[in-house]
């Protein structure tokens, strides 16, 4: 079995790597509601056993050689996880063909989605921007600004003056030119 391959069959031992990938999967799963059966299905292992792991990992004891060698080969495997998912971003994104009827474009995208996330995750890297970086609040464009411009820009093109709908821009011999910033 590959490091990402599912489990078939009853198991009565699994190997410790085996432990730590599904640990690291349930850690890192795209279905939060229910992350332990996610990763049941995906690597045939029994919800009953990952449960089990999870509860020993996550209970509030001394953790023993036995828990920190398998957090020490999640760790190691943290990096190849992340590498296996932008693999699959990658191959995801490729695949995209809007032409092809038998491919969801969504289904795709989402997925690309979801492999970034956690690739993201995996390597320790923020997966949202929660702040605005050289932002001038002062300066911002509100809500108003933007209805007053597709008002202008409405009324240019009802009254057919096509590509210089925009507010400052202008039409010489079939080209549009952009008014200087203060001429509109």
């Amino acid at each position: 079995m590959g490091p990402m391959g599912k489990l078939r069959g009853k198991q009565s031992r699994y190997t410790d790597e085996q432990k730590a990938q599904a640990l690291l999967m349930v850690q890192a799963s795209a279905d939060k509601r229910s992350p332990i059966a996610f990763v049941s299905h995906v690597l045939g292992i029994p919800r009953r056993t990952l449960t089990h792991w999870v509860e020993q990992t996550a209970a509030l004891r001394q953790p023993t050689q036995a828990d920190r060698r398998m957090a020490a080969l999640a760790d190691e495997m943290r990096p190849a996880l992340a590498d296996k998912c932008e693999e699959l971003a990658h191959r995801f994104f490729d695949t995209i063909d809007p032409r092809e009827p038998r491919m969801n474009a969504l289904q795709l995208m989402t997925a690309a989605g979801i492999a970034v996330d956690k690739m993201r995750l995996l390597r320790g890297e923020p997966t949202q921007i929660t702040e605005r970086v050289g932002s001038d609040v002062a300066g911002a464009i509100t809500a108003e600004d933007i209805r007053a411009l597709v008002s202008a820009i409405e009324r240019r093109l009802a009254a057919g003056q096509g590509a210089k709908a925009l507010p400052g821009n202008t039409v010489v011999d079939g080209k549009v030119t952009q008014a200087a910033e203060g001429e509109s």
